[in-house]
């Protein structure tokens, strides 16, 4: 969801802050991109130090904080620093949480859990972002900051949720299994 935002959000950004300068759509799109294959290198480094449970937490604060001060009209060369951070921990986070339900997942189930994933982000995807585009032809500040409060809310359920008093002390170590239902016939 974090892209779409992204995507939402870079237009009307460089319109309102930037003079409408289409060099700088390009320059944050270019940023958002090499942020994201940067981290490519660091995510299991990044990972072990951090802990997996608080990786992707921190992924999605990162990118809640980002747009939070991306709306108060900053520097451009510090904004584009930003978009590049923005886009590091968009993909951390977006590994992160993939490997974590791939490890738990059984081999016949992968594919299948993974779908179920992508079919809720899509539903909370089509949910917000018009309601959010609203916000942003009502102001590109509220449309940030309205977008970061999304990000930080996912990121405050993403805690409470990986945490081990909430499901258990083996949470995110046991796997994802499926019981299979026999068809009983009725007697």
């Amino acid at each position: 969801m974090a892209v779409n935002i992204f995507n939402l959000m870079l237009i009307p950004l460089v319109a309102y802050h930037y003079n409408d300068n289409s060099f700088y759509i390009s320059l944050f799109d270019s940023g958002f991109a090499i942020g994201s294959m940067i981290i490519v290198a660091y995510i299991a480094n990044f990972s072990k130090k951090l802990g997996m449970n608080n990786s992707a937490v921190i992924g999605l604060l990162l990118q809640s904080l980002i747009l939070i001060i991306i709306s108060l009209n900053i520097n451009v060369i510090f904004a584009f620093l930003l978009i590049i951070v923005y886009g590091s921990a968009n993909s951390f986070s977006i590994t992160i949480f993939n490997t974590n339900l791939q490890k738990r997942s059984t081999s016949e189930f992968m594919g299948r859990i993974n779908s179920v994933k992508n079919f809720i982000v899509s539903l909370l995807t089509i949910t917000l972002i018009p309601v959010l585009s609203r916000v942003f032809d009502i102001s590109i500040e509220y449309g940030l900051l309205a977008s970061g409060l999304v990000l930080f809310s996912y990121s405050l359920i993403s805690f409470l949720l990986g945490r081990r008093f909430v499901y258990g002390k083996d949470y995110l170590s046991k796997e994802i299994t499926i019981e299979k239902i026999e068809n009983k016939k009725l007697a």
